[in-house]
């Protein structure tokens, strides 16, 4: 999840509820960050975010099982030390031990960013999910690698957001979706 919605490490931790939900006869995962854009906010006035799942089944499908049991996408709050330490571990459980000194969570919004980017995702678009503001220059110097190209699985992850069939933020699309789970 943090690869495709370019969320920071805190933020991704701090969401308060999720669903699957399906709009315009897309599958897509709505979530509410109470951490946005590096500070924390009232739940009022956190925003509804919403990614395509269509390139991601077998994600979408662990998401609806789980989030059948409970609106929160973290059963318990987890620090971002400790997250970070599930990161490692995760990698070095799927043979990946030797990323461990390379990457971090902060690797996966890099890298996302990068992919969509190179997809054809609008930078505005990019920048709205990330929670980065408008132009901004953190964005273009440390997280874009312009040398990413696109890839079959990066085209099919971000294709509806390039093509402008999902807007990032869920108030766009009130009263026009079904819950799916």
């Amino acid at each position: 999840l943090a690869f495709c919605t370019f969320l920071r490490p805190d933020s991704l931790l701090s969401v308060a509820w999720a669903r699957v939900s399906e709009v315009e006869g897309l599958a897509v995962f709505q979530y509410k960050p109470l951490n946005w854009k590096g500070r924390v906010v009232q739940p009022e006035a956190a925003p509804v975010l919403q990614f395509p799942l269509c390139g991601l089944p077998r994600v979408r499908l662990v998401l609806m099982q789980h989030l059948a049991r409970s609106e929160q996408l973290w059963p318990f709050r987890k620090s971002t030390s400790g997250a970070e330490q599930w990161f490692r571990s995760a990698l070095s459980q799927c043979g990946l031990g030797r990323l461990v000194e390379l990457h971090t969570l902060y690797s996966l919004r890099r890298g996302g960013a990068s992919a969509a980017r190179a997809a054809g995702v609008p930078l505005e678009v990019i920048e709205s999910f990330g929670g980065w503001s408008a132009g901004s220059v953190a964005l273009r110097q440390h997280y874009l690698d312009m040398g990413v190209s696109v890839s079959p699985a990066a085209r099919a992850i971000f294709g509806p957001l390039a093509s402008g069939r999902v807007a990032p933020f869920a108030a766009q699309f009130f009263n026009r979706g079904s819950c799916v789970s």
